[in-house]
């Protein structure tokens, strides 16, 4: 069995492996801080960010965030954030095994490279009604839509006219891209925009 476990401040664990720090008592919220992976057991491949959970004591608390790199290099293949999440971290779930990813309607930030080194990813999708992300037109992608910017493309990616940016490393390590078709909405591509791309 290999098993790895990092020095995360936490306050809780739950039979998932899943590690939680109390952010306030007061309004019982809390955020994920990190995994204990353990490559040999396959269920752990596929975690739900739950919207509540309990700790030891049996006080149930809103998740409201995933911390900075909580999943980094968790051998992940598939991850369900529930509703009520609002907060994804800088590279919360970079060097994965992701092949696609839900946002949900309540996801109001996702820091730097969240999703980053995950090549086999095909498919995201972002609620209808989140308001500040959008995946238009089933285009496989993360826009940020008030400034038209692709932050999160797949290998499976249509840009869709009317996105003006495709941010620094939004293809990066999408190994199974072939072609990418740019339209004439562009008008800036990101360094390392399409870095490790075959």
């Amino acid at each position: 069995m290999v098993s790895t476990i990092y020095t995360w401040a936490y306050d809780f664990k739950t039979k998932e492996c899943i590690y939680y720090k109390i952010l306030s008592k007061e309004d019982k919220t809390a955020e994920v801080v990190g995994f204990d992976k353990d490559i040999n057991v396959l269920s752990y491949h596929n975690p739900l960010i739950p919207a509540e959970v309990r700790d030891y004591d049996g006080t149930t608390y809103k998740i409201i965030g995933i911390k900075e790199k909580a999943f980094y290099n968790s051998y992940l293949r598939s991850v369900t954030i529930s509703e009520g999440v609002k907060k994804i971290g800088a590279y919360a779930f970079h060097s994965n095994l992701l092949t696609s990813i839900t946002i949900p309607s309540t996801i109001t930030s996702i820091g730097k490279e969240a999703f980053d080194d995950n090549g086999q990813l095909q498919f995201i999708n972002v609620a209808k009604d989140n308001k500040v992300y959008d995946s238009r037109n089933d285009c496989n992608a993360l826009i940020e839509t008030a400034t038209d910017s692709l932050i999160i493309g797949s290998n499976s990616t249509v840009i869709p006219d009317g996105v003006k940016i495709i941010g620094q490393n939004a293809f990066c390590d999408c190994t199974g891209l072939t072609s990418v078709v740019i339209p004439n909405s562009v008008t800036t591509i990101g360094d390392d925009a399409f870095y490790g791309c075959i």
